[in-house]
């Protein structure tokens, strides 16, 4: 930030070098600093701040309390041939286009209107931007950029993409106007995947992702104000995790709570640019309940094979179809997929079954696909799930093995078959069970 300017004859905007404050926290000019007016007239004589404010009431000593435009230097690390997240956070003397900005980078820059993105071509200080840059990793360094007034953001009630202005920000301290609206964590992006901002200072340059409830204004605190200092655990040690490392080298974790929480703190922002690395429950969070439900988990950008970990717990791990991949792990266990058609992976809790059951499936009706899960409190030598149509003409068979005890599920794709009611059936030695679907088409 500028420092204060000496008063002189010619500056009827300046003050005393070390101006004196009112007290440590309130940040007003006394009488006792020297504004010069003439020649060197105390501020007691004036009415109002150096900008006309009121010297009683906010706002504080800002950029407009400098004589002349205030600036600021900062810098910021930025990927190349990756896409990076960053914002504008004052006036660029050299213009406030996108290539101003941002020399080297390829393609268009987005902004996030609540529901899409949208291309830009200039700037606005308080707003975030998706950017793609050529060539190699580049810090991006900038003198002089001039500091604005640091008004609330407005925001959506869905994500925002947003920036912050001149100066570092402690992220637990953000808020909303009104207030309340705030719901969950903010994320950042270190060049390959989301990263939960919670604890964490926000920087000038980059971009972050925050979700409002309702439309609202986003503060930000100001450049004094500290962090809360309380260390927040956003996710419990004792959670399990499903680690996924692709041949990469890029890894992400999943989190499986093991306690009433509220799910909906741990939703992500929206799915990364096409063709980028991105793993989330199908849900869109990054914490699920798997021991009450099966969950899906979506996959992009994935370079195969694809290493799964668990750790803290037990689970049961499979494709969709349940055919590739059908597979118990314990904690520290993992399996190695090399099938880049498998976009998707479902995982439960291993918490074996205490009685047979056939589930009834989901969605349906449905169309052209549906999932079907059973469980079996034991193992067994012959498990046979098959579907036949209404005239009673098997049409399809899922599962005709051994299956360990567990709880277990099927997807059957019914693209070749005509609209109807069908019939599936789970027999084992020591079981039967039979439900309806409604296919319609």
């Amino acid at each position: 930030m500028a420092a204060w300017q000496t008063a002189t004859s010619q500056d009827a905007n300046s003050i005393s070098a070390n101006p004196e404050f009112i007290s440590d926290t309130d940040l007003h000019i006394t009488a006792g600093s020297t504004v010069v007016a003439g020649m060197g007239v105390t501020i007691a004589t004036v009415p109002t701040d150096i900008d006309g404010d009121t010297r009683l009431n906010p706002p504080d000593i800002g950029a407009d309390e400098f004589g002349g435009a205030a600036t600021f230097s900062f810098s910021i690390n930025v990927y190349g041939n990756k896409w990076n997240m960053v914002s504008a956070p004052g006036i660029n003397p050299a213009g406030m286009g996108v290539g101003t900005w941002w020399p080297g980078l390829t393609g268009t820059v987005w902004e996030y209107n609540g529901t899409a993105y949208v291309s830009r071509t200039t700037t606005t200080p308080g707003e975030g931007y998706w950017m793609k840059k050529t060539g190699v990793n580049e810090t991006y360094n900038y003198t002089d950029i001039q500091i604005v007034a640091h008004d609330p953001i407005a925001g959506n009630d869905n994500w925002n993409l947003f920036g912050i202005y001149d100066y570092p920000v402690a992220e637990s301290g953000i808020t909303t106007n009104p207030v309340g609206y705030r719901t969950g964590a903010i994320w950042g992006f270190n060049g390959t995947v989301y990263t939960n901002q919670t604890g964490l200072m926000l920087q000038p340059g980059y971009g972050y992702w925050i979700k409002l409830t309702d439309p609202c204004n986003i503060i930000l605190p100001s450049a004094l104000a500290k962090g809360s200092g309380e260390v927040v655990e956003y996710f419990k040690e004792d959670w399990g995790k499903i680690i996924l490392t692709d041949a990469a080298g890029i890894s992400y974790t999943l989190y499986a709570v093991n306690e009433e929480v509220d799910l909906d703190q741990y939703e992500m922002p929206p799915v990364l640019p096409a063709g980028m690395f991105d793993i989330r429950y199908s849900s869109g969070r990054v914490a699920e309940d798997i021991n009450s439900s099966m969950q899906t988990i979506d996959m992009q950008g994935i370079t195969y094979p694809l290493t799964v970990r668990v750790e803290g717990m037990d689970m049961r791990i499979q494709d969709v179809t349940g055919k590739m991949i059908n597979q118990n792990l314990k904690s520290g266990e993992e399996i190695v997929i090399g099938d880049a058609t498998i976009q998707k992976l479902m995982v439960s809790g291993e918490v074996q079954p205490t009685v047979y059951a056939l589930e009834q499936n989901y969605p349906n009706p449905f169309n052209p696909s549906t999932v079907i899960e059973f469980s079996l409190p034991e193992d067994v030598s012959n498990a046979k799930l098959s579907i036949y149509n209404a005239l009673g003409e098997k049409v399809a068979e899922l599962v005709n093995t051994s299956l360990a005890a567990g709880r277990y599920s099927y997807q059957w794709n019914a693209k070749n078959v005509a609209t109807g009611m069908y019939i599936y059936e789970l027999r084992t030695d020591k079981f039967v069970a039979v439900k309806k679907m409604l296919l319609l088409k």
